[in-house]
Order: structure tokens, then sequence, then C-alpha cells
């Protein structure tokens, strides 16, 4: 990049003023300075024309002395301008400041002001830890992304004022709604791009923590979840949320379809719906704090089970049976009825939803 006014240092029209001060201190003309300077012809006087108006902007440190010289002066008289300039900020950080400056010009008021607060914040903390510096476009980068933090910390705070939820509204329930709808938003936005199993898998591994947490009932956090999504969704259709877009390495040539290429949308949606349940089950056994080889047998247990979810839906005999026959040889016969319970449980539920 070319380099401008802010970023190197010239001998503008303030710096041609002082060198005229003291020229007509010294009582010189233009003419009389020249013949001083041993320096003939117009192009001598027209050289010290534009060096006073500012016109010459880089001239040789040779002119300068010579200047000086004839003028009966010093370096100490024009120390003042130069010690201006050498006291600033180095160009690149002065130039990342403006950036941002320019950044906080467009953004809301508050949000601004919390912006700007961070970026002088992080400057003076690094150059009081001797750190280096931020380029300027690292700078800017980080100032955008807390902006872009702060504009979405603003429209959840906002959907959540409007939000009615069910009475009692204590104040816990008013913090993890804040909590949760926060937590929805960022996965909504870092899945961008992803395939939709993979935003619903994450989606719901965030809803069921949410609900063993406890810290909302389930139709108090079931209604901000529809919420924040519906929101998200609508501004991604409306384009004030810019869609991500992730590049896909090329895959290789294969002779035969993948298995998963050859699914149904509806075996698709099942095959969801039972790592969700399984994610469950897994749950419960890890919160046992079981020895490592009973978690082991629990588990090669729990894919068997898995295949019975495959070919039965709710309320088939067979589904029955083969709890029946599977459950002696689990670690625990009667904490496997329990636990295939909750996974057919969950699984039926995660299906009714989708």
């Amino acid at each position: 990049m070319r380099k401008g006014p802010q970023d190197s240092f010239e001998f503008g029209p303030k710096f041609g003023r002082k060198l005229r001060r003291l020229r007509v201190k010294a009582g010189l003309t233009q003419d009389q300075l020249c013949r001083r300077m041993a320096r003939r012809g117009k192009s001598a006087r027209s050289l010290l024309s534009r060096l006073e108006s500012g016109k010459n902007r880089h001239p040789t440190f040779g002119l300068i002395a010579d200047y000086l010289r004839a003028c009966r002066a010093g370096f100490a008289d024009i120390l003042d301008l130069l010690d201006e300039y050498t006291g600033r900020r180095p160009a690149d950080e002065e130039r990342g400041k403006a950036l941002v400056t320019k950044l906080v010009g467009g953004l809301p008021a508050r949000t601004g002001k919390q912006v700007n607060y961070y970026d002088i914040k992080t400057t003076v903390d690094r150059r009081l830890s001797k750190k280096e510096a931020l380029e300027a476009g690292e700078r800017l980068k980080r100032a955008m992304k807390l902006a872009k933090s702060l504009g979405e910390h603003d429209r959840v705070t906002q959907l959540l004022r409007t939000l009615k939820l069910p009475e009692p509204v204590t104040m816990m329930k008013r913090v993890a709604s804040s909590n949760y709808a926060h937590q929805l938003w960022a996965v909504l936005d870092k899945t961008q791009g992803r395939t939709s199993r993979k935003r619903a898998l994450r989606v719901a591994d965030l809803f069921i923590k949410a609900k063993e947490a406890g810290d909302l009932e389930e139709d108090d956090l079931r209604l901000v979840h529809d919420a924040v999504r519906e929101l998200y969704r609508r501004l991604e259709q409306t384009g004030q949320i810019a869609v991500k877009t992730r590049a896909r390495r090329p895959a290789a040539p294969r002779f035969r379809p993948r298995e998963r290429d050859r699914l149904t949308p509806e075996m698709r949606r099942r095959e969801s719906a039972m790592y969700i349940a399984k994610l469950e089950v897994n749950r419960i056994l890890a919160a046992e704090k079981a020895r490592e080889n009973i978690l082991q047998r629990w588990r090669l247990w729990l894919d068997k089970l898995v295949e019975t979810g495959h070919k039965t839906g709710p309320g088939d005999p067979e589904r029955d049976e083969c709890i029946a026959r599977r459950a002696p040889v689990a670690p625990d016969p009667a904490r496997a009825a329990e636990l295939a319970r909750v996974y057919f449980t969950t699984l039926d539920t995660f299906l009714k939803r989708t």
C-alpha cells in the first residue's frame, strides 16, 4: 500500500512557515538567501519558494542544513516540529486507531462506546506488558468481531424482553432464559454452512443439557428455544445475517455410492433420533460413575439395543420381546429395562417433534 500523509514524515506548510519566519528574522529576501546558499538561477528561487509554501514535501537533508546555515539558525530552531512528529505513536498503530474510529462511527452509540473502550484497553494492556502492538488489520478485525457479538447480544436481549414467560417469572428464570438463548444463538452461528443434520444434533445436544440442568421448565425452555430459532431463521432469510458457506474438498471417486447416500429422508431422520437417544442413555451411565469395564459392557449392550430401534416402532410387540430377551445379558437386568425405556421414549419423542 502506498504511504499517505499520516504514514510517513513530510515537510508540510507548517514547516515551511517556520522556515520563512527564520528567514524574515534574519532580514533576508529569497534572492539574498539564494546568494548566501551559493545557489543561482530562477530554479534556485523557485526551489526556496516551494520549500516555504510547503509544496516541496520531501526536501533533502542538505537543502535544510544549507537554509538554516544561511539564516544563521540551527536545527534546534526546528526541533519542536520534529519532536511533535516523533512523539506520535507508530504509523501502523495510528492507522489501526483510525480504522477502528471509522467503524465506531457507524455503530449505535452504546455498542460504539463498548468497542472503543475495548480497543483502548487492549492497546494499553499490550503496551504496558511490552507486547508488540497489533497490526492495523488485526485490530480492526477484533473490533468488528466484538461489534458483531454485541449486536447479536442486543438482538437476543430485545427478543427476551418481548417474550412472555409463564408465571411466576423469577430472577433465576430470567437469567436461565438469557443464558440458554445466547448459547443457542452461538450454536446456530457456529453451525452455519454445515449440514442440517450436524446443526440439528448440536442444537438437540444443547437442549438436552439445559433440560438436565433443571433451571427452566421444559415448556419455558421450548418457548425460548422456538423464539430464538425463529428470529435467527428470519434474519437469515432477510439477509441481515450473512450466510456462511464452507468450502468442501472434492470427494474421491467411488465405484459404489455411500451407504448414507442410499438412505431416504425418513431413514436419515430416524438415524438422527437414534443418535440423540443413545446420547441420552450414555449421559445417564456416565453420571453413575461406574468402572470402565462395566461401562464398556453397557455400551456393547446399548449397541445391540440400537439395532432394535432400526426395525421397530412405538407399540410394536417385537420391541418388548427384544427388551425382555436382551435385559438378562446386561450388567444389571433391572437397570437395563429402565434404560431401554428411556432410550425408546427419547427416540419416539424426537421422531414426533421432527
